[in-house]
Order: C-alpha cells, then structure tokens, then sequence
C-alpha cells in the first residue's frame, strides 16, 4: 500500500526557515529513509508544501515553494544503498541545477533528468521551480538498452509525449495513491516504460514494462542477484533457497534467457563498479579496492569481466569521465 504525506509549510509558520526546512526533511526521512541531506538554500515561503507517496515499489512526491540543496554522499549511499532510479521533473518556472557522475545539469522549466542513487548526487531547487520526483527500483530497468549511469546528469526537453503522459501520470499517483500493492507494482512498470522511452532507453514498441503486475520467476532471480551482487559467496543454491526452488531449477531460468549464472552476476558487479567509477565522490578509491567492494575476489577477474561488460578497462571508465 502505498504511504502518503503532505507537509505544508503555513502550517509552520512559528518556524524559523532552517527549522521548516528540517521538519520536512524528517517527514520526508520516515517515509523512505536516509537518503539524502537537506538543508535551506534560501527562504522557504508560506505556501511551500510536499507531498509524497511511497510503496516498495514507487515513490512519488512533488515539492514546490522551497529553495533548498539536496546532497546524497558516499556516506548515504554506504547506509542506504537501495540501487534505485531517481527522475527529476522541473514543472516550475525556476531552474533547477544538480551535479552527478562529474556531470553539471541544469534542469530549466519543462526539462527532465534521471540520477542513480549508487552514486552521489546535489541539485539545487531554487525558489519558483516545482520538483516533480519519481524513484524506482533499478530492476525496472532491467529490458532498458542503455545503463542508467549513462544517462545520469543529462538533462532533456519533456515535450516528448512519453515524458509529458509521465508528468500527469505520476502527478495523478501523487494525488491519488493506490490502495493495493498489485497495482503499486504495475504502476512501477509503466512508469519504467514511460521513464525508458523518454529518455531513449527503451523503445515505444517494447511493452515489455508495460503490463503485468507480477513478476516473472526470471524477474525474481535477478532481482535477488542484483541486490546482492557485492557478496562474494553468492551462488545459484543461495538465490534458489530465497525463492524456495532448487539451485537447479535457477541456471535453468537463466538459461532459457540465454544467460547463465555466472555471466549475470559478473554484469551486475561491473554495473555497481562503473557507477562508483563515474562518481568523483570515489576518486579516493583505488580500482582494486572499488572490484572488492562490488563481490570480486580476484582484482584480475574484475578486470576481465569490467572488458568484457563495457569493452574498456576500468581505469579508462574513471579517466574519461564527464
């Protein structure tokens, strides 16, 4: 089900504008947990207002009347590192200005961006924009084309009908939240859909985000691989023990994808490399260090497979960053 809160801001008007601003970053904290600092940038007015709703598989909040930096450091992610999508939507009339992967953006009124949260990230709502934000879990991005460290920092127009339908689409979940955890799930789908095809991640002919409120036994595998990648003693037996089928019967799922075990696992750890590698936040990081945090044993074997994923060494990935 999904949970809903709306601050607003003439109801805190005995509040200093640090004090407004804390208020809401600890409502905003209790729904979907640490995952960023916030603090007033500048005033913050009377008719400021957040409101947000959040399930397992969504969370949607527009904020609007508040001048504020949000920051999410190497420290949030090391407590909080949830490997979601992170969509910002300007629908005010003010700039809104952020920096990730080494990438400055600026999102004008009518521009959109997509940020990952396995890396840092700071953007600046000034006074008079509108932030419209939409979270998901990666694993909805799964059928996508491109990685979403790609397109990080990378601002576009949202007169694309897929991102305009997206805007009123997620403004209505806002608005309306949805009683039942089956139809949170479906709408996360649609939205990964809308989000893939706006940003040209996804094709228009894919309905593959599209339709279903349940996840395929595949989905479920690579879901459970993907949040555990890091670990160095995750196997097949492992996965299958969590979704109660034998380890047998996980390489055969993966199989009939045409995939194996192995190949995912290594695909999953590169992906979580190539996002601290992107990040200057980890510039203090050596390469070896960054294969051992992300499950590699064997700083060899994370070279191999970091080629063989993105046909580059990671040491290039960091030194042609921006």
């Amino acid at each position: 089900m999904l949970q809903t809160i709306e601050v607003i801001t003439d109801d805190l008007a005995e509040l200093s504008v640090a004090q407004k601003v804390r208020r809401v970053h600890e409502r905003l904290e209790g729904v979907v947990g640490s995952l960023c600092d916030m603090y007033a940038k500048g005033d913050v007015r009377d008719a400021g207002r957040l409101r947000l709703s959040a399930s397992p598989d969504i969370v949607v909040g527009v904020m609007s009347g508040m001048s504020i930096t949000c920051e999410r450091t190497a420290a949030h992610i090391a407590r909080h590192d949830d490997d979601a999508l992170f969509v910002q939507m300007n629908l005010g009339a003010a700039p809104i200005v952020g920096r990730q992967m080494g990438r400055d953006y600026v999102l004008a009124p009518g521009a959109a961006a997509v940020s990952v949260h396995n890396a840092s990230l700071r953007f600046e709502v000034e006074q008079g924009a509108t932030l419209l934000g939409i979270t998901l879990p990666r694993r909805w991005t799964d059928g996508w084309g491109v990685l979403p460290e790609d397109l990080a920092g990378r601002a576009v127009d949202t007169q694309a009908s897929a991102l305009r339908f997206l805007a009123s689409y997620a403004k209505l979940l806002c608005d309306q939240p949805l009683p039942d955890p089956g139809f949170a799930a479906a709408s996360a789908a649609h939205l990964a859909y809308l989000i893939g095809v706006g940003f040209g991640a996804a094709s228009s002919q894919d309905e593959s985000h599209a339709g279903v409120a349940g996840e395929t036994r595949l989905n479920l595998v690579r879901r459970i691989m993907r949040r555990d990648c890091r670990s160095e003693d995750l196997t097949a037996a492992r996965v299958g023990a969590e979704l109660g089928v034998s380890e047998r019967m996980v390489q055969h799922v993966l199989q009939g994808a045409g995939t194996t075990f192995s190949q995912v696992l290594g695909e999953y750890r590169c992906e979580r490399a190539k996002a601290l590698l992107l990040d200057p936040a980890f510039d203090g990081v050596s390469v070896a260090n960054i294969g051992f945090a992300c499950g590699f044993s064997d700083v060899s074997a994370f070279y191999r497979a970091f080629r063989r994923r993105f046909d580059a060494a990671p040491g290039d990935i960091r030194a042609v960053r921006g």
